[in-house]
């Protein structure tokens, strides 16, 4: 069982959310409820929680300045942040300092689920991390229908996710033409106006694959085009959207089965040859 922190301010959506929802279904159990951040810090600092379920606007000490806090202490928990359309920018911050999801009031029960789903499913991974640390892209790569890169179809997925989803598209649009500056699905679902939680799950339907695992392809696709004797692997890395090396290293190996040196290496003989 997961543990449930809810900190918000009015009263009838806090006891609401802690007993009206049937989280014990969803494999977790609500330790405690706090009305304001200073209290929700407190109890954080205690609990330990898995889960922190918090508003963002509330007296005394806000939901950010909360989870700067709490992140500041090193207390790692996984957040889904309340907000309201007119909190957008406030819950952009709210996903820069590590929160999981946000979701909009009125709390729709089945998006719940789903954030809560993956976090179980990230936790059970591993000690909850900031879903960010690599730079956006999904640690478990799994590419449509398993096609190496260089078959990936870019055209199709967007005529594909055109006619059942202009989210998709976007979001599709964003990888294909700004995927060197391409941000997480978290911060891009904000500037669309719709639920992280949402755009994860109708991004794999549409497309057979996670925002994470493309934009990581299309990286490394775009770098393949790139990597040269002449140039320094660092900085190919740092021109296609990778700001941490190993990482870069790390996925391109991934996705394929060599390194960049020896991508390089490859090259050079095939000229020679020619």
């Amino acid at each position: 069982m997961l543990n449930v922190l809810i900190v918000e301010d009015e009263a009838i959506i806090r006891h609401g959310m802690a007993e009206a929802i049937p989280w014990a279904s969803m494999g977790c159990s609500v330790v405690g409820t706090a009305a304001d951040g200073r209290d929700g810090l407190e109890m954080m600092r205690g609990l330990r929680p898995d889960i922190v379920i918090s508003d963002i606007k509330m007296p005394i000490m806000d939901g950010l300045s909360m989870l700067r806090a709490a992140k500041d202490e090193g207390i790692n928990t996984a957040a889904i942040i309340l907000t309201s359309y007119a909190e957008f920018p406030l819950a952009q911050e709210a996903i820069r300092l590590g929160s999981f999801d946000y979701l909009l009031k009125p709390v729709d029960e089945n998006l719940l689920r789903d954030a809560v789903a993956r976090i179980q499913k990230k936790v059970s991974q591993g000690p909850y991390e900031d879903t960010k640390k690599l730079s956006g892209i999904d640690e478990n790569i799994v590419l449509p229908a398993h096609q190496p890169i260089s078959l990936i179809d870019w055209e199709n997925l967007m005529t594909a996710a055109r006619r059942k989803s202009t989210y998709v598209a976007r979001a599709l649009a964003e990888i294909t033409e700004s995927y060197s500056e391409s941000a997480s699905i978290e911060e891009l679902s904000v500037k669309l106006g719709v639920s992280g939680s949402y755009l994860s799950r109708k991004f794999k339907e549409i497309t057979g694959s996670t925002f994470g695992s493309l934009l990581a392809a299309r990286r490394i696709e775009a770098a393949t085009g790139l990597l040269s004797n002449e140039r320094r692997i660092y900085e190919v890395a740092e021109t296609v959207g990778f700001h941490d090396y190993k990482n870069f290293c790390l996925v391109f190996k991934k996705l394929l089965h060599t390194t960049p040196k020896e991508y390089i290496k490859s090259r050079s003989n095939e000229k020679d040859i020619t």
